[in-house]
């Protein structure tokens, strides 16, 4: 309550300042006044005034970003009374204090794909309230990189009728969830029994209606997921390249591991990623994508020996577990397979080009050490490799040390209420070993010009759409542009509801977005979730 009341006292102090420097000019500019309001609304929403935050944000459906109409300000407010009159404070419950009913679904990731922005956020709010972690997606490019990178348990898609549109936008979405034995759920008005036939038939795992209740919704996807999983268990290769996958890899290491206490004879592990692939996506396309997966699998596959083992555990990262060899033969044999794939060319329909990669090797050292430390040890190598140019293989120091692993949660919001709240919160915030540093920055631009990037650490970016610089969307572009996407996520934080708005971060690279105002545990709750599953392996 005491927290809360601060942050309220600090925000009308803000207010009324700024509401003064705006009534000391004759005129305003719509889209000053635009900015003006959007703030408020985000802030006010977010610190329990949500009549405030509402009013203002009927008043913002009718003014323009970017409009330089003028007016004094009693006209810009004479329609906001609660602005305008600065009601006194009121004792309001500590937003803090609305915590989220956890419901045990977090280990189910559900990618929703639809473009009609409010049905998505209306059914996304529901299921993550029910514990789910779930994620949105518009365009063909980000729902490719959604089921490319993460293990998406299910997807569910919304058409109002089954036509001729409808059936080519199903097949391309077939197409891409089957490999990964993805169910897909159509939620639809379509009632023409031939139509669904023909839908199933495609391969679309349920036809359910938009008038469907919510907790029979709930209850079919928990069904699927799980069925899901219980087939997927069965499966020991990968479905896209034909390696192995990662539920064959604690198999095969209890194996070479007790052949090791055994025998004590030397055994590594090794950390592979494809150099710069998401450049080969994004240029040639993720069919050409998934040919070079293959054939870097098929060519480690004939020029390794019988023993050793090849597992995909993720994207363009691969394990290799090499018994019977310490660092410096499998540094030896690893540099003679990355001299060999460099050479291989993929050709295209007007030219060709190549593909390398970096690795990082270490070596078991006693009988206490878990597949889990020692895969951290070879990612810690890896980085070092793609750190000094890539195209190249290191080795792990032990001198080193243990490991400490960093999360950097990176507030980018011009609001300094908001940037205290969250920094408050996430300051005090504990999620397992890892080790929180929370940076706050007024704009993109001054993050750029600050020294915050540092390798083989990740980073989750909650970056406010609009601010009067350098904006959200504007920063994203360059952070996906010019760093590592497996270090970073990054949360949209927006005022806006605006379907355009949305979509425009989603396909920039947004993972997710919250709409001011929000619940601080809401947010902070969505972030594990989606941690657990794209960090915690």
């Amino acid at each position: 309550m005491k927290e809360t009341s601060k942050y309220e006292k600090r925000f009308f102090e803000r207010v009324v300042r700024q509401l003064g420097n705006l009534n000391a000019k004759d005129f305003i500019e719509e889209r000053e006044m635009y900015l003006f309001l959007h703030n408020i609304k985000g802030t006010a929403g977010s610190i329990g005034l949500e009549k405030l935050s509402e009013e203002v944000e009927e008043k913002l459906l009718s003014l323009s970003p970017e409009s330089t109409r003028s007016k004094p300000l009693s006209e810009w407010i004479e329609n906001l009374s609660l602005l305008a009159s600065l009601i006194p404070v009121k004792e309001i419950d500590d937003p803090q204090d609305d915590i989220m009913p956890q419901i045990n679904n977090e280990n189910a990731m559900i990618l929703i794909v639809d473009e009609n922005i409010d049905a998505l956020e209306g059914l996304k709010t529901k299921l993550d309230r029910s514990g789910f972690l779930v994620v949105g997606a518009v365009s063909e490019e980000k729902i490719r990189e959604w089921i490319f990178t993460e293990n998406i348990d299910l997807i569910i898609t919304r058409k109002k009728q089954i036509d001729l549109g409808a059936a080519v936008y199903l097949k391309k979405l077939l197409y891409l969830s089957k490999p990964y034995f993805t169910p897909v759920v159509l939620i639809t008005h379509e009632t023409d029994s031939d139509k669904i036939i023909r839908t199933y038939q495609m391969g679309v795992s349920d036809v359910i209606t938009m008038d469907t209740k919510f907790e029979v919704l709930q209850a079919l996807l928990k069904n699927r997921i799980e069925l899901r999983k219980n087939f997927t268990k069965s499966l020991m290769i990968d479905e896209v390249t034909g390696a192995f996958n990662k539920k064959y890899l604690d198999h095969e290491f209890q194996k070479i591991f007790n052949d090791y206490t055994r025998e004590k004879k030397a055994f590594s592990v090794v950390m592979i990623d494809l150099d710069h692939f998401k450049k080969v996506n994004d240029h040639y396309g993720h069919m050409t994508g998934d040919r070079v997966l293959k054939q870097f699998v098929t060519f480690i596959n004939e020029n390794k020996r019988k023993m050793d083992t090849l597992i995909r555990v993720g994207g363009e990262e691969f394990c290799m577990l090499l018994p019977q060899t310490n660092t410096n033969q499998a540094n030896l044999f690893i540099n003679r397979l990355r001299e060999g794939f460099s050479k291989i060319p993929f050709e295209m329909k007007d030219n060709h080009f190549f593909v390398t990669f970096s690795a990082g090797i270490t070596e078991v050292s006693n009988e206490t050490q878990p597949l889990k430390v020692l895969m951290e040890e070879a990612d810690l190598a890896l980085y070092k490799s793609k750190n000094n140019g890539r195209n190249q293989v290191s080795i792990y120091n032990q001198q080193q040390g243990p490991i400490k692993k960093t999360l950097n949660i990176i507030i980018v919001d011009d609001d300094p209420i908001i940037r205290d709240i969250l920094r408050s919160h996430f300051s005090n915030e504990h999620f397992n070993d890892w080790e929180i540093i929370v940076h706050t920055y007024k704009d993109g631009s001054e993050l750029l010009e600050a020294n915050w990037y540092h390798s083989h650490q990740k980073y989750l970016f909650l970056l406010d759409g609009v601010m009067p610089k350098l904006d959200g969307m504007e920063l994203l572009k360059i952070l996906r542009a010019n760093y590592p996407d497996r270090e970073m996520l990054v949360i949209m934080l927006t005022a806006r509801k605006s379907e355009q708005e949305i979509v425009r971060s989603l396909e920039i690279g947004a993972d997710d977005y919250m709409i001011k105002p929000f619940k601080i545990n809401e947010l902070s709750s969505r972030i594990k979730r989606l941690m657990r599953r794209v960090w915690i392996r």
